[in-house]
C-alpha cells in the first residue's frame, strides 16, 4: 500500500514539475501496484481485503485504503472489508490493530472515526471520538494504546501520533465557521482577528 502511495505521489510531483516522461513512468507503476493490491489482497471467501496476499487476516491498516486512494470509501469491497474489521478488531468503541492484540490502538481508532465520517455515520463517529477524548489523562495526553475494557492508557506515553490524530479528527468533525456563525457574525469574527483583540 505504501509503495503504491509513493509511486502515486511521485507521479503527481512529476506532473507538477512538467516532467511528462517521469509522470507516465510513476503513474504506470502506481496503477500496476493498485491492480495487484485489489486483486491479490482480496479474499473472496472472507469478502474482505486482507493484510497479506492470499491471506485471511485483517488489520487496522486496511482502513487506509481509501485515504491512500487505492479504493473509494463507498466501494462495496471496502464496505465489506470494514464490516469484517468491525467484527474482528473492534472492542467496545475501540479498534485493535491486529486480531491477536489485547489492547486497542488510539491511532487506528482515530482512523476508523475518519472512515465512519466519510461514510455518513457522523453520529457514531462523534460518539467514538468522545470515548477517545475521555481516555486522556489530567494533562490531556494520550498514550499509544488503551485497554478497550477500562479505557486505561497503555503503551508508549505520551504518543505524538495520538495527539496529532486528535487534532486531525477534531478538524474533520468540526463545522466550518461560516456554518456556525449567524449572518454578520462572520464579519465581526474576521475584524476581531485582524485587529488582534
Amino acid at each position: 500500500m505504501m509503495t503504491f502511495a509513493a509511486c502515486d505521489r511521485l507521479a503527481k510531483v512529476a506532473n507538477f514539475l512538467g516532467m511528462e516522461e517521469k509522470r507516465e513512468f510513476w503513474q504506470m507503476e502506481a496503477e500496476r501496484l493498485r491492480t495487484e493490491i485489489l486483486t491479490c489482497a482480496w479474499n473472496p471467501t472472507l469478502k474482505s481485503f486482507v493484510n497479506t496476499f492470499g491471506g485471511n487476516s485483517v488489520d487496522a491498516y486496511l482502513l487506509m485504503l481509501p485515504q491512500l486512494r487505492i479504493i473509494e470509501h463507498h466501494d462495496p469491497k471496502f464496505l465489506s472489508t470494514l464490516e469484517v474489521m468491525e467484527k474482528r478488531l473492534k472492542t467496545n468503541q475501540w479498534m485493535r490493530c491486529f486480531e491477536e492484540d489485547k489492547h486497542a490502538i488510539v491511532g487506528a481508532t482515530l482512523e476508523y472515526i475518519l472512515v465512519l465520517w466519510e461514510l455518513g455515520r457522523q453520529e457514531e463517529a462523534r460518539k467514538i471520538f468522545d470515548v477517545v477524548l475521555s481516555s486522556r489523562n489530567k494533562q490531556g495526553l494520550l498514550g499509544e494504546s488503551v485497554d478497550p475494557e477500562t479505557n486505561e492508557i497503555w503503551g508508549n506515553f505520551p504518543s505524538s501520533n495520538a495527539m496529532i490524530g486528535i487534532i486531525s479528527v477534531a478538524n474533520r468533525l468540526s463545522k466550518r465557521w461560516e456554518l456556525v456563525l449567524s449572518p454578520g457574525e462572520d464579519k465581526k469574527a474576521e475584524n476581531h482577528c485582524i485587529s488582534g483583540q
